[in-house]
C-alpha cells in the first residue's frame, strides 16, 4: 500500500511541476528575461553587447513547462578581467540581484532575482568577451513554443 501512495505522490509532484500554480505566458516570460538583460546592459554599461532569446523546456527537449533563456556576449576590456566582471556583478546588485547559493562555472558569477538566474564568465574561447545566460522561471505551460533564437542585439545596444 505504501508503494502506491509513494507512486501516487511522485506522479502528483511531477504533474505539479509541469503545471505551475501561477503560469506565465510566453510573452510575459520573454519580457521578464529580456527586460532583465537590457537593464543589466545599461546599468553595467556593457560594451558591444549581442544577444538572443528562445523558449526552452525545463524537463526535456520539448515538454512543458518552458522558460525563456537569453544568451548574451559583451566585450571585456584588457587589463583586469576579473575586476571588470566583479564590477558587472556589483552593478547587478544595484538592480536587486543577489549572489546565488551555488557557484558559477569558469570562475564566473551567478546571481538571482525574482525567479531569474544570471550566470556569466569570461568566454573560454575568446578571452576578449564574456558570456552571460539569463534563465527565466519554469512557468510557461502553453503547448507550442518558439524554438528558434530571436536576436535582441539592437535592444541591448539602445539601452546603453
Amino acid at each position: 500500500m505504501a508503494v502506491l501512495v509513494v507512486g501516487h505522490a511522485e506522479r502528483a509532484a511531477l504533474r505539479a511541476a509541469q503545471r505551475p500554480a501561477d503560469p506565465l505566458t510566453a510573452e510575459q516570460a520573454t519580457a521578464q528575461a529580456v527586460g532583465a538583460v537590457v537593464d543589466i546592459a545599461a546599468a553595467a554599461d556593457l560594451q558591444r553587447p549581442t544577444g538572443a532569446y528562445a523558449m526552452r523546456s525545463c524537463t526535456s527537449a520539448v515538454d512543458p513547462p518552458y522558460r525563456a533563456v537569453v544568451n548574451m556576449t559583451f566585450a571585456v576590456p584588457q587589463g583586469n578581467p576579473p575586476r571588470y566582471l566583479a564590477g558587472v556583478a556589483e552593478a547587478m546588485t544595484g538592480l536587486g540581484w543577489t549572489r546565488a547559493a551555488t557557484p558559477a562555472p569558469h570562475f564566473g558569477h551567478k546571481l538571482v532575482r525574482d525567479g531569474l538566474t544570471a550566470t556569466f564568465f569570461r568566454n573560454t574561447e575568446r578571452t576578449d568577451l564574456a558570456t552571460m545566460t539569463v534563465d527565466g522561471e519554469c512557468r510557461v505551460v502553453e503547448a507550442e513554443q518558439r524554438r528558434e533564437w530571436v536576436d535582441v542585439t539592437a535592444r541591448l545596444r539602445a539601452a546603453r
